[in-house]
């Protein structure tokens, strides 16, 4: 299919022959989308009555190995297959280390995966197929949250909904009191009020098996529903988008996820400071080193380091009820108790570390130090590279919070199906946008074994390596200055 740009806003004067292809396009691509949700605690198929859900998990999965397949005989854009296989190399260097540091391995999850990165190399490589891709992601998340809001107007005695106690699936096992209500089609909630909500009702857990993994959706149809935005004609008024984003502020108060309204607040400060940035100086280069200093550095490693400085934070925090966790900081915040061997840990820890809370960047310089996580951080600063500066806002806006939903509200989804699915939404529609505006040459293109023959394919690795490491040093050098400014020489 073409490169060319194509519109995709929806007027009265469409054809009814194109409404059925795209129909056609949706139902194709739904199975594949279903089958990355449903790795990452998408639970369709668990409440649905009779072998239902078995048959469409089945089909997910036939189509996932029957494109994986068809995969390695196409030929693709360079950055996509150099992307894609740095993924996969990287979840294998995380899964060996897991293996040999607290001797936990997942083979499957890494072999679906890889299935799924491949998979996703013929989606991304055509505009068109990526944004009928993301469009069914986006109209699959905004059905699911209008249909799970719905429950709230049981819990407020507006209505009066058939529903049932169900046993919960994944998580801890042993916790009766977590069961949560079914709805039907209108999802779960939690079976009791939550503590400290405004209006004492029960939380909203979507389709999964808790709140903060529901929230994990619900931020991906806000990246997907960005994307699509960043393919629209500017315009003063934007009715469409404001209402959407209305109903999905509304649903995020009702899921009642601390971490997800932590998250929010992250995002919209990193936003805000972009967008004052953009309006005195506007440089691509310095974009990306910002944004790797913002969404990586400063919640992976600044805040945690600052945070072990403070005397007796873990006590205060518990004993204040900070954000209704008493009792539960432990599983957040055990990380300080390293004192000050926190900062210096270079070589890899063999058994359990300290909790790192949802901190993936954190997490992963607890068990590998400092050495073994520079391929996470090389692979955050290629991707952001190629994904983050000199874009719309609306591109950026959709990468920051596909970033934040991976490193710090779920994080260990990076390493899932839908993890490398929109780390190559987020690299592909920057790709199509650049082409589009032309700011960018249509990439040379190469098959698997012409990847593997050609010796430059070292060379740019090496070359990528190497602007890694000086970047690296200046955001290094960032971080002193701001380290010593916060908490002085002492």
């Amino acid at each position: 299919m073409s490169l060319v740009h194509h519109s995709y806003d929806i007027k009265f004067g469409v054809t009814a022959s194109h409404l059925v292809e795209e129909l056609a396009w949706s139902m194709l691509m739904l199975p594949l989308v279903l089958f990355a949700w449903h790795q990452s605690n998408f639970q369709y198929d668990i409440y649905m009555p009779g072998d239902y859900g078995l048959l469409i998990y089945r089909l997910s999965v036939a189509s996932v190995v029957v494109l994986t397949a068809t995969t390695l005989l196409g030929n693709y854009p360079r950055p996509f297959v150099y992307m894609v296989l740095g993924f996969i190399l990287l979840a294998a260097f995380h899964g060996i280390l897991d293996v040999v540091t607290i001797n936990e391995g997942k083979p499957r999850s890494f072999l679906e995966t890889t299935a799924f990165a491949l998979m996703m190399l013929p989606i991304v490589s055509n505009k068109r197929t990526l944004y009928r891709f993301i469009r069914v992601n986006f109209v699959l998340g905004m059905m699911l949250v209008i249909l799970n809001t719905i429950p709230v107007l049981h819990w407020l005695d507006i209505v009066s909904l058939p529903n049932e106690q169900v046993t919960r699936f994944g998580g801890d096992t042993d916790l009766p009191e977590l069961d949560p209500l079914h709805f039907g089609i209108f999802g779960l909630t939690e079976s009791f009020p939550a503590f400290g909500h405004p209006l004492g009702i029960a939380r909203l857990q979507g389709f999964s098996l808790e709140p903060i993994s529901w929230a994990y959706f619900v931020f991906l149809t806000i990246a997907s529903g960005l994307f699509l935005l960043s393919t629209k004609k500017k315009s003063k008024y934007r009715i469409g988008p404001m209402l959407i984003a209305g109903v999905i502020a509304v649903h995020l108060f009702f899921v009642y996820s601390v971490t997800a309204f932590l998250v929010v607040a992250a995002w919209i400060g990193i936003l805000a400071f972009f967008f004052i940035m953009r309006k005195f100086h506007n440089n691509e280069n310095r974009e990306v080193l910002y944004g790797f200093i913002f969404l990586i550095v400063v919640p992976g490693l600044l805040i945690p380091f600052l945070m072990a400085q403070i005397p007796g934070i873990d006590v205060y925090l518990d004993a204040g009820n900070i954000l209704n966790k008493e009792g539960n900081w432990e599983d957040k915040i055990g990380f300080i108790t390293l004192g000050s061997s926190l900062y210096t840990r270079f070589l890899p820890t063999i058994g359990e570390t300290p909790a790192a809370g949802h901190n993936l960047i954190l997490a992963t310089y607890l068990k590998y130090g400092y050495i073994l996580s520079l391929p996470l951080f090389a692979y955050f600063w290629v991707f952001m590279k190629r994904a983050f500066g000199g874009m719309s806002f609306a591109i950026l806006a959709g990468t920051a919070i596909t970033i934040l939903a991976h490193t710090i509200l779920v994080p260990s989804l990076l390493f899932y199906p839908s993890g490398v699915m929109w780390i190559m939404i987020a690299i592909g529609t920057t790709y199509h946008a650049k082409r589009t505006e032309n700011q960018l040459a249509r990439a040379p293109s190469t098959t698997f074994t012409e990847f593997t023959n050609k010796r430059h394919s070292l060379h740019e690795l090496f070359t990528t390596i190497r602007g890694f490491a000086a970047n690296l040093r200046q955001v290094v050098v960032t971080t002193k200055v701001a380290l010593a400014r916060l908490v002085g020489t002492g």
